[in-house]
């Protein structure tokens, strides 16, 4: 059991190197526009939760909580893969700040109150985020006060770069509760 969980950690290692070795061709990534009608849940959340579920049972022993009733049905106009990296960043950093606490990450969606935009909120009971850090955690680099003290592995590329990849595609990516849960919305 020891050897596969550190077979499972050498796995994400080396799936974390690569999402930070195409970090660095950031251009490359985010001008590479495939847009068309996705299905939220088919293409977007379905993909992301299939490969993550089991790495955080095992990892971290939490689960996700996904509520579809916002979900069905629903579709978008985007970037399948650049949406993919996106919602993956939010998931996975909703599994590492989520530190023994064994609830679930919770996963849900609809259109926003305008109409004009469709809502993917990921939320998790982990480590709080300060209001004075909250601008700064989407700059290159930058890693919460909290995940620092706990000595939480992490490199500060990932939100930031799920940021600029929404901005890229008339989206946003937005903090939306900084404790209890703490969440965030791909608009």
């Amino acid at each position: 059991e020891k050897v596969m969980k550190q077979l499972d950690d050498i796995q994400v290692m080396g799936d974390r190197l690569e999402f930070i070795a195409k970090t660095f061709n950031f251009d490359q990534i985010v001008t590479r526009r495939n847009f068309e009608i996705l299905s939220v849940l088919r293409d977007i959340v379905f993909p992301v939760i299939n490969i993550t579920r089991a790495y955080l049972r095992k990892q971290y022993d939490i689960d996700i909580d996904l509520d579809t009733s916002g979900l069905q049905s629903s579709r978008v106009y985007g970037d399948k893969t650049l949406l993919n990296i996106c919602f993956n960043t939010l998931i996975d950093n909703a599994g590492k700040y989520s530190i023994d606490t064994r609830r679930p990450i919770q996963v849900a969606g609809g259109y926003h109150s305008s109409g004009d935009y469709f809502d993917i909120v990921v939320s998790n009971h982990g480590l709080e985020i300060h209001e004075d850090e909250k601008d700064s955690l989407f700059e290159k680099g930058i890693r919460g006060r909290e995940a620092t003290r706990q000595g939480i592995g992490g490199t500060g590329i990932g939100l930031h770069l799920a940021q600029q990849i929404m901005k890229e595609g008339n989206g946003e990516l937005l903090m939306t509760s900084l404790t209890e849960p703490v969440s965030f919305t791909l608009r």
